[in-house]
């Protein structure tokens, strides 16, 4: 009462609800939970390890969860052939009703299916372990994966005897057994190849549950078969101690891989009455069957869904007597061997390539079609094509020669980028000065500008280029040079030695000299891209747009496939290698090709033609590039422009002279002898070489001289094509020679050769129109 009078009603309350909720927790203690563990049959050393996981788990259970767990093991007591037994006892444990869960290894899946369907539609959770029925219905498989355990029977076998032989497999015909003899045969083909053969006349022998029978089977196999390995997938024959012993020494020759790993067997491997174990782990199946069914129960009690994995794996572990002496092991290095020559072959083909059109262009020289392609820039993309397709040679060697060094490998590997990116850049930084070049003699013309470029003019940009790229492999060069290194590949053999390694050149961090050299060179693209794109409208006898595009769009299809392959193949040698030298033959080959062999076509045309008709060429082409370029700066001339120029450079049909003179600057000296009638719109007629021969020429439109963007270019054709000396009048003059202005009475003073044109000041001019044009031609051949 006092007590009661201490406190308010509140905590009466309170006091009183702790009391039900200690009350409840006593009752459920007292009911707890039951889980049955069945083998196949209790009589077995490897379930009664299993029994043991299950005893201990359910007294840890007990105690962290405060609700007393009990593990039940019972099971046939020998082997039950047809599997009847085992289900008789576990549908006499439904039948009991106080079972909460059930743990199972089945023996044959038949009569156990519906078995185990019954305690399920009971709400008893049934899982299995070590071996399995899948269709039962069951929650959860715990245990091994029993291919898997096959698998490394397999390549126990292979590691111990990897030069093969004859095997044969002992086995049970349990659903979890059959399932290692098909992991055995799959390791064994996969793995050895044909080396390992089965007998298949014998094998696999089925022991029926009853040891003493397999090692009279495994004995009589022997004898009259010629056996190097026996595999049993199951452990049981080694439980018998003396038959086992007996049998082993009868047959020291042969080889015997055993499932299983409990301490009877290995005290058989420390004797060396077998030569490997594959081990189960039977104490972790019995403790996690305890886990899984507690956890299904729980979850049932609860109202929630019972759901727990569907397989629960347990590991491995193997056990190999290890030999004193190993078996000898070959390393594949991964050499490049005989492709080295598909290599060699390549680059002979670009070397001889690149030194035909050498010495093409070397002969030819002289010759008006290939002087006005600049001899001097291709024999410089000849050069870069032959210095960028000797990176192959370096490429093609590895550390397989008798006479190699490290510093050797250190040398050829440092080469390649030298080689690669000085000739890659010496190709492209010539085309890139030739278009440069080409471009401004043209572009000047339509600004009235004189403009005298040579050679040397233009080799400064390319020099800078170069120049850079050398500064770049300089520093690579000295500060983390390419070294040839040889690196492990991935796996070993049975031993745990390395199979496999690869070679090639290596550097800490190339990351940013490759930045560097692809910023560069990248560049150089560009910029000759640019040049080419500008010298789109300039034919081809002087510039090679179309084709420097063509060798661009080649090139970028090459590295669109060729470097995610060598990415792809990096660790692999010979995919690496042939890769890259077909990427640097393809470059060269697409530079080498574009470029000379339409100047060979143009030049083979020429060479068909007489000296003026080989002059006419190249003044049509002359004529029609200014007038593609009038055209896009501003359109033609008007009619008033074309009288004006006509009115300033009017001449005599037939040649009439005059003392009188306009002077024009930046033309050579000249008279136009032209003879046409004042209604030819369509065409011209002109006479070429002083010996009457006429020939028509397609009308291009005039350029007049009030337009200064229309205008006749200043410029000497000496410094565009390099001539010097005194000039040859049939190859010098383009549309006139020195026999016409014989005709026309005029003498060629030393004045007249130096940049000036004389016209007649009086007399009856032709057509305006005409006139203008041959003046353009004049004009435009003197200068380019």
């Amino acid at each position: 009462t006092t007590i009661m009078r201490g406190f308010p009603i509140s905590r009466i309350a309170f006091v009183l609800l702790v009391i039900v909720l200690l009350l409840q927790q006593q009752q459920c203690s007292i009911q707890g939970y039951k889980f049955a563990l069945v083998p196949k049959r209790v009589n077995s050393i490897f379930f009664d390890v299993s029994k043991d996981g299950c005893m201990d788990r359910a007294k840890f259970l007990s105690k962290q969860q405060g609700v007393d767990v009990e593990c039940i093991y019972t099971g046939p007591s020998d082997f039950d052939p047809d599997g009847t037994k085992q289900a008789e006892i576990v549908q006499g444990l439904i039948d009991q009703g106080d079972i909460d869960g059930l743990s199972i290894s089945i023996l044959r899946a038949e009569p156990m299916r519906p078995v185990i369907q019954n305690a399920i539609a009971k709400g008893i959770p049934v899982v299995t372990f070590d071996s399995d029925d899948p269709e039962s219905g069951r929650a959860s498989y715990i245990g091994t994966d029993n291919f898997f355990f096959g698998e490394q029977l397999g390549k126990v076998l292979i590691q111990i005897q990897p030069t093969g032989g004859n095997y044969i497999i002992m086995s049970d015909k349990t659903p979890n057994v059959m399932a290692r003899e098909r992991g055995v045969r799959a390791s064994l083909q996969q793995e050895a190849k044909t080396v390992w053969n089965e007998l298949s006349n014998v094998s696999p022998l089925d022991a029926m549950g009853n040891y003493t029978y397999a090692i009279g089977l495994m004995r009589d196999a022997i004898r009259n078969n010629n056996v190097t390995a026996i595999i049993p997938v199951v452990g049981g024959p080694m439980f018998l101690g003396d038959l086992w012993t007996e049998l082993v020494d009868e047959f020291p020759e042969v080889i015997f891989v055993v499932a299983d790993g409990l301490q009877v067997q290995l005290d058989f491997l420390a004797r060396g009455k077998v030569a490997g174990l594959v081990a189960q782990l039977p104490y972790n199946m019995g403790s996690m069957s305890m886990d899984s069914l507690f956890s299904l129960k729980a979850l049932a009690l609860a109202g929630q869904e019972a759901k727990i994995p569907d397989f629960q794996g347990t590991n491995v572990l193997e056990h190999v007597m290890v030999p004193l002496i190993l078996p000898e092991l070959t390393v594949n290095k991964n050499l490049l061997g005989d492709l080295r020559y598909v290599g060699f072959t390549l680059f002979g083909v670009i070397a001889l390539t690149s030194f035909f059109f050498l010495g093409w262009t070397f002969i030819n020289r002289s010759v008006r079609v290939v002087q006005a392609a600049q001899p001097g820039f291709l024999a410089m993309v000849a050069v870069g094509a032959l210095l960028m397709g000797s990176s192959i040679l370096p490429l093609s060697f590895d550390d397989s020669a008798p006479d190699y060094t490290q510093e050797i490998g250190d040398f050829r590997c440092m080469s390649i980028p030298w080689m690669l990116f000085i000739g890659f850049t010496l190709i492209f930084a010539a085309l890139f000065a030739k278009l440069w070049r080409i471009n401004r003699l043209f572009q000047s013309s339509s600004r009235f500008k004189r403009v005298t470029l040579k050679a040397k003019d233009v080799i400064i940009p390319m020099a800078i280029l170069l120049t850079a790229n050398a500064a770049t492999l300089l520093w690579w060069t000295f500060e983390d040079p390419l070294t040839y290194r040889r690196i492990d590949l991935e796996g070993t053999d049975a031993w745990n030695r390395v199979i496999a390694t690869w070679g090639g050149c290596m550097s800490d961090d190339p990351l940013p000299y490759s930045l560097v050299l692809g910023f560069l060179n990248v560049g150089v693209m560009v910029v000759a891209s640019w040049q080419a794109y500008r010298a789109r409208k300039i034919k081809s006898e002087f510039a090679e747009s179309k084709f420097v595009a063509m060798a661009l769009v080649s090139m970028l299809q090459v590295s669109l496939i060729g470097l995610p392959l060598l990415v792809l193949v990096r660790t692999d040698p010979k995919a690496w290698y042939w890769t890259m030298s077909l990427m640097i033959f393809i470059i060269c080959m697409v530079v080498l090709l574009v470029i000379f062999i339409p100047k060979m076509m143009h030049f083979r045309e020429h060479m068909l033609r007489s000296v003026s008709s080989q002059r006419k060429i190249i003044a049509d082409s002359i004529r029609q590039t200014q007038y593609n370029l009038n055209d896009t700066q501003g359109g033609r001339e008007s009619q008033t422009s074309l009288h004006r120029r006509s009115a300033q450079t009017a001449s005599y049909v037939g040649g009439h002279d005059s003392d009188d003179a306009n002077h024009l600057p930046g033309s050579r000296s000249s008279y136009v002898s032209s003879s046409a009638s004042p209604s030819v719109s369509s065409g011209r007629q002109r006479r070429i070489g002083g010996v009457g021969e006429m020939e028509n020429l397609p009308t291009a439109p005039a350029l007049s001289s009030d337009d200064p963007t229309t205008s006749i270019p200043p410029g000497s054709i000496k410094d565009y094509l390099g001539q010097t000396g005194n000039e040859a009048a049939n190859e010098n003059v383009p549309l006139t020679t020195v026999a016409e202005r014989g005709e026309s009475g005029v003498v060629a003073s030393e004045e007249m050769r130096s940049q000036e044109i004389h016209t007649p000041a009086s007399g009856t001019p032709p057509t305006s129109e005409i006139i203008s044009q041959e003046m353009d031609v004049k004009r435009l051949d003197d200068n380019v």
